[in-house]
């Protein structure tokens, strides 16, 4: 049985011994020290990450992440890269221009994306709203509607809210599994299911500013769903590492 690590940027993780990996958001900068020449690599992309040359600038000024990725992408040419959310913007033409290969990517639209989510766990997004309705006040509950899923998903006919969708960690770990099969064990790691203020960035511990946001932090509870559902599975080797 082979093992799959899924890796996402949390602070002191650490990279599971594994026949394949799949790093979050640009997370394999943080690990580039510990991945041996013969490992299988791919890279996790969300599409709104690097949508234009002026934030991929932006974010290698500041060090995050994808652009440090994208900045030392001849190191990495060789991987395959997974970019979703890739509707209104020019993800897969930037990565086409920086030099990847078009075998080398892997486009799965929202629909795709959405049916992947309801293949391995019965769901459907905006997925959360009954913890969403426990946590918040009336007030904030309704905003969340309103803004996160019939402003953003009926009226303009984007993605749900994040707080209403699992983050790219999880999704990571859902094409994983689709690409892996039941046949391999899944190691999960930088991927935190309780805070998400903090991450790591070039060695560097970055906090989230979280003032004046809404009193939910990002794809919490949608991702608590998800992992619980999954690790319910007894077909699936699902473990998580801290």
């Amino acid at each position: 049985m082979k093992t799959v690590a899924i890796m996402g940027s949390k602070p002191d993780s650490i990279l599971p011994d594994s026949d394949r990996i799949y790093f979050v958001n640009g997370s394999v900068i943080l690990y580039r020290d510990q991945i041996s020449d013969d490992s299988r690599i791919v890279n996790v992309l969300n599409g709104n990450g690097i949508r234009n040359y002026e934030r991929i600038e932006l974010y290698q000024e500041s060090g995050a992440p994808i652009g440090t990725l994208i900045s030392d992408m001849d190191k990495y040419n060789g991987t395959r890269f997974i970019l979703y959310n890739t509707e209104e913007n020019e993800s897969v033409n930037i990565l086409l221009d920086l030099g990847v290969k078009p075998e080398n990517i892997r486009v799965i639209g929202r629909a795709e994306r959405d049916e992947i989510l309801k293949r391995y766990t019965g769901y459907r997004m905006p997925l959360g709203a009954f913890g969403a309705w426990r946590e918040l006040s009336l007030y904030e509950f309704a905003r969340l509607c309103y803004a996160g899923i019939i402003k953003r998903n009926i009226y303009y006919k984007k993605d749900f809210s994040p707080y209403l969708r699992p983050s790219s960690g999880i999704f990571a770990v859902l094409f994983a599994i689709d690409e892996n099969g039941f046949d391999s064990r899944y190691e999960i790691a930088g991927i935190s299911f309780q805070r998400r203020d903090t991450y790591k960035v070039n060695n560097k511990v970055v906090r989230t500013d979280m003032v004046n946001k809404i009193n939910l932090q990002w794809h919490i509870i949608p991702d608590k769903k998800v992992i619980r559902k999954l690790q319910k599975n007894s077909e699936l080797s699902l473990r998580i590492n801290g």
